[in-house]
């Protein structure tokens, strides 16, 4: 029973790993970890920016979005912003090319 109970738990983890927090949303702030985006879908600010703050150990991800505006480039660490000012209402997917599932989405009132 216990071995059953560690192997659930262990594809729970190399699941979450590779996803996002979809379950959550915020404004205008988005933590990139090892593997994820947190929370997975952010609205901008009040000033109409989204920046994505890297925690991720010197992993390098990047921030790559649906609507082929220009990303952060692989980061290590550091920050990205993007102003959605004048853009379209409607979600805005992203994602990190370096790791399939890594992906999220920008809310635009």
């Amino acid at each position: 029973m216990r071995i059953v109970s560690a192997l659930a738990a262990a594809v729970l983890l190399v699941t979450a790993a590779c996803t996002s927090d979809t379950t959550a949303s915020a404004v205008g702030q988005v933590t990139v970890g090892n593997n994820f985006f947190s929370p997975g879908s952010v609205s901008p600010d009040g000033n109409g920016v989204v920046t994505w703050t890297w925690n991720s150990g010197g992993t390098l991800h990047n921030v790559t979005f649906d609507d082929l505006f220009p990303g952060s480039g692989n980061l290590g660490s550091g920050s990205f912003s993007r102003d959605f000012t004048g853009t379209n209402p409607g979600p805005i997917g992203y994602q990190c090319t370096l790791h399939p599932g890594m992906a999220g989405q920008v809310v635009v009132p």
